[in-house]
């Protein structure tokens, strides 16, 4: 799972959750480009470090602006082509409804409500639950569909891949997915399914 490089909305200070607007605009901006290709040759060294070639990567990202860009750039330094990446509404910025276009200081508003609960949609955010449903089934999905031959990227936004990587590791509440770490713009990070 890869977090977008550093996007134009994260320099701007603001949340860009609505998909009318995100899916046009707020694309990376130069050190988010480097931070996306620094992220293929991660890529590329988990690869080696399975015993795959690149070539074996099935990639997948949101629809936005700014994780396509992120897929194309990292895709690239791996020899995949912008054509075989898979764009997925799954994978969309969760939406922080009235917080949507205005200061990313609003986040720690909604995280201390996750804190509370998963269902919550307070400020007509979309709830924790609803990106585990959205986004989980995608991954079932693709685990089902590529049964370990070979490696699954996803490209998404910080708080669908800490949600996610909340929910895979068998967190009880992966409504404190903001407890751990933050997952940095252009990093990424490899869930290990709960035994």
């Amino acid at each position: 799972v890869v977090r977008h490089g550093q996007s134009e909305a994260n320099v701007a200070g603001i949340i860009s959750s609505d998909p009318a607007v995100g899916t046009v605009k707020h694309t990376l901006t130069g050190r988010g480009e480097s931070q996306a290709k620094r992220a293929g040759t991660r890529i590329a060294a988990i690869c080696a470090e399975l015993g795959v070639t690149p070539r074996s990567v099935r990639m997948f990202c949101s629809d936005f602006t700014r994780t396509r860009r992120t897929a194309e750039l990292a895709a690239a330094e791996l020899g995949i082509q912008p054509s075989e990446i898979t764009p997925r509404v799954e994978l969309r910025e969760r939406f922080f409804g009235r917080f949507d276009g205005t200061s990313s200081d609003n986040y720690e508003r909604v995280w201390a409500h996750d804190a509370r609960s998963a269902l919550h949609e307070e400020f007509g955010c979309e709830s924790v639950a609803s990106v585990v449903r959205r986004a989980g089934a995608l991954v079932i999905e693709l685990d089902r569909a590529f049964p370990g031959d070979c490696v699954v990227v996803l490209v998404c936004h910080g708080d669908i891949a800490q949600i996610l990587r909340a929910a895979v590791e068998g967190d009880p509440a992966p409504a404190h997915h903001r407890d751990g770490e933050a997952l940095q713009t252009g990093s990424g990070t490899r869930p290990r399914p709960a035994a």
